[in-house]
Order: C-alpha cells, then sequence, then structure tokens
C-alpha cells in the first residue's frame, strides 16, 4: 500500500516537470521565433498565423520527444524502486539472520578493533553489543590466549580456513570456550584492510564429547575390572579391583565389607584403598585411623578382642542403619554424607541374599555421584558378587567369564538398548550355527564371547547417531564405522584369545574385501569371524529397529543367496539359510507388517 502512494506521487511529481519543461520549452522556442522572423527576416512579411503555425509545429515534436523521454525514465525509475526495495528486504532478511544466528558474526581491523559485531556476541561475552564495538577484541578474549590471537592477526596469510579454539572471558570472570575462524578482508589493492570472523561457544559440545570420554574411561574400567577378575581365579584381588576403580572415577576411599567368605566361618578382613598411596591401608588387625574413618571389620578382631557378626554391625550406629536396609532390599543403593565425605554404598548380592557391601567415600565438596559412576561401580560391584558366586559354587571358570562378559555387554544398555539385546541374540545364533560348522566345544564358548563383546565399540558413538531415524551423512558413517576399531582398542588390556580379539575387530571384513575396517579377504578371515560377520547380519535384519521395521524371512534369504561365495561363505550361508527356513532360531518374523 505504501509502495502505491509512493508510484503516485512520483508519478504527479514527473507529469508537473514535463508540465514545467514543456513550458519553459514552449517560451524559448516562441522567443526565437520572434527574434527569427522580426530582427532576422527584415524584409520578408510574416502574418502571426503562419508564426503560431511554425511554434506548433515545433511544440509537437518537442512535446513528443519530452512525453517519451519522460515514460522511459519513468519506467527506469519504478524499476530503480523496485530492485531497491527488493535489496532492502534481502538486506532486512540477511540482517534478521545475523542477528538471531548462534553463531557471532564480526568484523575488525587490521589492529583487531571491533567495526561489527551481531548480537549473538553478546550472550558470549556478557557485554551489550555498543560496548563491544568500542573495544579490541583482546578485551574479551582470556588473558593467556591474547598474545595469541595477535600473533596469528599478524600471520594473516597462514589464517584463512583455520579453526582456532580459544577462551573467552564473560563480564563476570567467566571463562566459555570457543571455536573461531578468521578471514582476511583485502581491498582491491590486494592490502590486508581487517577481518572477518565467526566464532562459536563450544561448551556444550565439550561436555558431550567430556560426557563421552567419561563413559568410554567406564567401560575400559569394567574390562579392567573383569580381566583383574579372570587373572586371578582362586583369590579375587580386592585391593586391585578398589584401586581400578578409585582412579578412574576420582573416589578418595573405598572399602568392601563382606559376611562368611567362601570356605571360611567368618569375615577374614575388611579391604580398603586410598586414591593417594600415602594413605593407610586398614586390614583386619584394625583401624589405624579410628577418627577418619568409622570402618568395622565383621567377622575378625574389631581391636578389643571380639569378633563381630553382620547382625553385630547392622545393631550399631552410623552405617549400620544402612547396612540393615541393604538386608532388607535387593539391589538398595544408599548415598550419604558425614560433611566431610559423601558416601555411595552398593550391596553385594549372591543369588538374591545379601553378602555385604562396597562403600565409596567422595569429598563433599565434589560435584557429586555421576550416572556413569554409578553404573560403572554397580557394575563393578555386580562383577564382585559374581566372582564370590564362583568361588562359593566353584563354577567352570569359561562359564563365569561369559557371565562377565554379558554383563560388560549390558552395560551399553545406557548408550544404546538395541545393542545388548542384538549382541545376547546374536551369540544364541552364532554358537547354533558354529555347533553346526562344527567348531568345537572351547571354540563354540570363545565365539559367544565375541559375539557379546563385538559391539562394544559403540559406546564411542553418540545414541543420537546409533537410533537416528532418518539416513546417516558420511561423517556419521564414518562415526558408526568407527566401532570395531574402537572396540578393539578398548579391550586391548584384558589379555583375551586372538580369536576374540579377531572377532571384535573384523566382524565386518567380507570375503571380496569389501568391508571394513581394513577390507580383509578371503582367507585371511578366520571361521570365527566368517559365522559372527554373516549371523550379525541376518540377526540385524529380522530385528527391528527404532530406524527401521524388521524385514522378512524371505528378504533374509535373498540377502544370504544373493552373497553366498561372493562376500559371505557358502558353508555357513547354507547351514543359516537351513536354519531360517526350519525355523530354528526365534526370529519372530511373524511380527513383520507386510
Amino acid at each position: 500500500m505504501a509502495m502505491d502512494v509512493i508510484k503516485k506521487e512520483v508519478k504527479i511529481q514527473f507529469r508537473q516537470l514535463e508540465a514545467l519543461i514543456l513550458f519553459m520549452a514552449g517560451s524559448t522556442l516562441a522567443s526565437l521565433q520572434i527574434i527569427h522572423y522580426v530582427f532576422l527576416n527584415s524584409g520578408i512579411t510574416v502574418t502571426v498565423f503562419q508564426m503560431l503555425l511554425d511554434w506548433l509545429f515545433g511544440m509537437s515534436i518537442i512535446s513528443l520527444l519530452v512525453h517519451f523521454s519522460f515514460r522511459e525514465i519513468y519506467k527506469i525509475h519504478n524499476e530503480l524502486v523496485i530492485q531497491r526495495e527488493q535489496a532492502s528486504k534481502a538486506e532486512k532478511r540477511i540482517q534478521h539472520i545475523i542477528d538471531t544466528t548462534q553463531d557471532v558474526i564480526f568484523t575488525l581491523d587490521r589492529d583487531g578493533n571491533f567495526t561489527f559485531a551481531n548480537k549473538a556476541i553478546e550472550s558470549l561475552s556478557g557485554y551489550r553489543l555498543d560496548k563491544i564495538l568500542t573495544n579490541n577484541i583482546q578485551d574479551i578474549l582470556s588473558p593467556e590466549f591474547r598474545p595469541f590471537i595477535i600473533e596469528q592477526l599478524k600471520r594473516y596469510k597462514d589464517i584463512a580456513g583455520r579453526h582456532l579454539y580459544i577462551d573467552v572471558m564473560k563480564n563476570d570472570g567467566k571463562k566459555t570456550p570457543v571455536e573461531v575462524s578468521f578471514m582476511p578482508i583485502k581491498n582491491r589493492g590486494n592490502e590486508l584492510t581487517g577481518f572477518q570472523g565467526i566464532a562459536r561457544d563450544i561448551e556444550e559440545r565439550r561436555e558431550i564429547e567430556k560426557a563421552q570420554k567419561e563413559k568410554e574411561h567406564c567401560l575400559k574400567a569394567i574390562a579392567r575390572v573383569g580381566q583383574v577378575l579372570l587373572e586371578n581365579r582362586k583369590d579375587i584381588p580386592y585391593k586391585k579391583i578398589l584401586e581400578i576403580l578409585c582412579n578412574t572415577s576420582d573416589i578418595h576411599s573405598a572399602f568392601i565389607l563382606l559376611n562368611d567368605l567362601p570356605n571360611s566361618g567368618k569375615v577374614s578382613d575388611i579391604l580398603s584403598n586410598k586414591a593417594k598411596s600415602t594413605q593407610p591401608v586398614i586390614t583386619s588387625d584394625g583401624l589405624q585411623n579410628p577418627k577418619l574413618y568409622v570402618n568395622y571389620i565383621v567377622g575378625g578382631n574389631n581391636g578389643n578382642g571380639k569378633t563381630q557378626s553382620m547382625s553385630d554391625l547392622m545393631r550399631g550406629e552410623g552405617l549400620g542403619q544402612g547396612f540393615m536396609e541393604l538386608s532388607k532390599k535387593e539391589g538398595a543403593i544408599i548415598s550419604s554424607s558425614n560433611g566431610d565425605m559423601s558416601s555411595l554404598i552398593l550391596p553385594i548380592m549372591v543369588n538374591s541374599e545379601f553378602a555385604g557391601v562396597v562403600s565409596f567415600d567422595k569429598k563433599a565438596d565434589s560435584k557429586g555421584w555421576k550416572p556413569v559412576e554409578i553404573n560403572l561401580l554397580a557394575t563393578s560391584t555386580n562383577m564382585i558378587a559374581q566372582a564370590l558366586e564362583r568361588q562359593k559354587v566353584n563354577a567352570q571358570v569359561k562359564l563365569h567369564f561369559i557371565q562377565l562378559t554379558k554383563m560388560i555387554s549390558r552395560a551399553m544398555f545406557a548408550v544404546d538398548p538395541y545393542t545388548v539385546s542384538h549382541q545376547e541374540r546374536l551369540a544364541i545364533l552364532a554358537v547354533t550355527i558354529g555347533e553346526k560348522a562344527g567348531l568345537n566345544s572351547e571354540e563354540l564358548e570363545w565365539l559367544r564371547v565375541g559375539a557379546l563383546l563385538h559391539d562394544i565399540g559403540k559406546a564411542a558413538v553418540p545414541n543420537t547417531i546409533l537410533s537416528k531415524p532418518g539416513k546417516l551423512t558420511d561423517e556419521e558413517w564414518v562415526l558408526i564405522r568407527s566401532h570395531v576399531k574402537r572396540g578393539h582398542e578398548m579391550l586391548q588390556d584384558m589379555d583375551l584369545p586372538e580369536n576374540v580379539m579377531d572377532m571384535v575387530l573384523n566382524h565386518h571384513e567380507r570375503l571380496d574385501g569389501s568391508g571394513y575396517p581394513n577390507g580383509i579377504r578371503g582367507d585371511k578371515l578366520s571361521a570365527e569371524s566368517r559365522i559372527l560377520g554373516i549371523c550379525d547380519v541376518v540377526e540385524a535384519m529380522s530385528s527391528h529397529r527404532p530406524y527401521r521395521p524388521a524385514r522378512k524371512k524371505e528378504e533374509i534369504i535373498t540377502e544370504l543367496k544373493s552373497g553366498r561365495d561372493r562376500i559371505y561363505d557358502p558353508k555357513v550361508v547354507d547351514i543359516l539359510i537351513d536354519v531360517v527356513e526350519r525355523n530354528e532360531f526365534d526370529f519372530d518374523f511373524a511380527t513383520v507388517k507386510k
């Protein structure tokens, strides 16, 4: 509406200007005719009528020229107005994008002084925009990064395209990690006039990366605890386990309190470990620092020549009340604080019976117990309970290892519950196929272990990618495929058999070399890796996932036949097709939608 009003006003102005020009042209033409006929053509008689006709003829030509000229000028003016309006709208849209984007967009002069910045810089720095535009970039940087940035700006030829990681100092003194990149601005003479920059707050990204590292760190600790338990099959190395857990989670101190150890009528000792080796270790001989540690020795000498039972302890004060609650509720977790320390007490349950506790202490001024830490400590406590059960019933060592492996596998539930279910079902299917393929009992046991551990590297892949419903990007595929190497790295310290490590690393390799991560082909792939690789594909296809439904039986058989003797071992393919057709494994095809 406003545009129409403007056009109408402009049109009136053009008409007024056109009339003024015609009036001036008419006056000038009349003056020239009078001068010509009166003063220059003396002796020739010209009537007023003839002069008027000549004037009208000249004015008609002038009028036509002026009219058509103004019409073209008016068209050009309208086009310019439209272009100016479009440019104004585009500029407003660009300005709106710049003002609302979360990334900071800014420009600097050659000395690092701000010449432009969008609104995002206010939340990043804590300063008002008008204040920022009067300052140098050094004024909002953490002191340790100021010389670095100035040096980088001086070396502007090398700075283009680089991502620098620095800290911004807010007006309240808080540091914020930032990813920043600079691009030199040059004039037509190729001389440096300033810099254009983009900065991004990466504090949240760093927190995510930190959480992922903590998760991976905890899974490695669980693997090390499992390794220690396997290496010491006769006696459980409590102190070593506590050392691993204390160092992994930055725990100040810890102890294990047991009731009725196997082959003994009483608890032989209480074991304690401190995060710092200079601190005392409490044994069954008594408390070395009773003021700091209010710990009791169950079934042993309490320092006064009297032997206490678990029930005696439960009637005591302090932790005793917590132990009483633990005995009533299986799987209970107690968190308490005495002012100086924050304690996490986990029950040791053997065959659903209360067998003792594991207690961990942190300084009260710490950030408390994180879910990933509780998961680590609870899983490790369960592993200790399983080790106690093994000692108590003298179970088979390899069977116990498989149980521990399942626990490590299930520890990934917080990462991806589908991966846990997949690993357990795959273990059953792989052993079924391996038995039909002629593997011996020992090879079958290690095949089960490899199946339970094969996807443990997915703990290093973000949950959002593992369960993403849409198509994955190339970068996301790279992360997914990295899980085989990450899993292999995480298990290297466990001293597992070569065939298990081979299965973890090579279960996505194919006979024709089209697999990953190393493109291994042919006979270089072990029998276990071939079996696990094919069973992995079949189990995954037959199971529902958040990003796709389960496949039909016919589709799975078609996939096996199309890859037979090309990417899949023909013998294993034939066995698998027979198992699928005979319904010898619970694939649950009936739930697949047609």
